[in-house]
């Protein structure tokens, strides 16, 4: 975009959906809330508001609105919640978020803290979904902790003991009955479960090769039994998903290790079916 229709992007979001900033020759200023004891001014360059629209031209395209919205919404909750809440409560917030590596709405690889091994995974920082504000837990844009002079590893270092928790209880249900769907724990999804090694090795120590045979066409369920293996079956769920809560459109392999895709060719039915016939 050019500076003027960066200009005309930010005015639309003022506008349109009541965000309160001033635009300056340097950049937006989100001005402190009032009311709130120690909130202050949000400065944000022009460069980052160039990122966070990305490659688009058009600064009345709905997705330019929206991302920007939701940018500028994030930084001034986030600010604010940082001098009211205790540092506890605060960092509190805060969970993995762990996406296909080829979704469609990825937040790009500045986003990425680290890829699960087999490079189907990547994780990355979010915050926690939370009762009629948010459906699930949303992405920490890259920068924006840095931006609001927040510590993004201890932001992350929390994020990683919330899913370390939640993989454990999803570890002690799946155990209780293996062949159950996969659900998500708290604000972490299937894939972000996947994402954790205490899970992965749930899953795995089914078999004594110590690898599991999964569908997961979508973020919020998987399945293990023969039935979902089927790769019409995986593909079709997910072309039948949302781009937003899309998983894997071919069946993984899971080991406490990592996360793969299968191979065509694979019999992942007779693979699961070991699973079902010794028990």
């Amino acid at each position: 975009m050019t500076p003027t229709q960066l200009r005309q992007a930010v005015l639309m979001v003022c506008v349109l959906d009541g965000v309160d900033l001033t635009p300056h020759a340097g950049g937006v200023v989100l001005p402190a809330t009032p009311g709130t004891n120690a909130s202050k001014d949000i400065f944000i360059s022009w460069e980052r508001v160039a990122g966070i629209v990305g490659e688009t031209d058009d600064p009345t395209n709905t997705a330019t609105r929206s991302a920007l919205t939701q940018w500028f919404t994030l930084a001034r909750d986030l600010c604010d919640s940082a001098v009211t809440l205790e540092s506890s409560a605060f960092f509190d917030q805060f969970c993995v978020i762990a996406l296909p590596h080829d979704c469609d709405n990825h937040p790009g690889q500045e986003w990425v803290r680290d890829v699960v091994p087999g490079e189907l995974i990547h994780r990355g920082l979010g915050i926690k979904e939370q009762l009629h504000l948010q459906r699930q837990a949303t992405v920490v844009p890259a920068g924006l902790l840095e931006i609001l002079d927040l510590d993004p590893q201890r932001c992350w270092e929390s994020a990683l003991d919330y899913l370390d928790t939640m993989a454990q209880l999803a570890s002690k249900r799946h155990k209780s009955d293996p062949s159950q769907t996969l659900r998500p724990m708290g604000s972490c999804d299937v894939i972000t479960l996947l994402g954790s090694t205490t899970f992965r090795t749930a899953l795995a120590s089914h078999h004594e090769v110590g690898m599991r045979a999964l569908a997961v066409p979508m973020r919020t369920r998987g399945w293990v039994d023969p039935n979902h293996l089927d790769s019409a079956f995986t593909r079709g769920a997910a072309a039948a998903t949302t781009a937003q809560d899309r998983g894997f459109s071919v069946a993984v392999l899971v080991t406490a290790d990592g996360v793969w895709p299968a191979k065509d060719g694979s019999n992942l039915v007779e693979f699961a079916l070991r699973g079902f016939l010794d028990r």
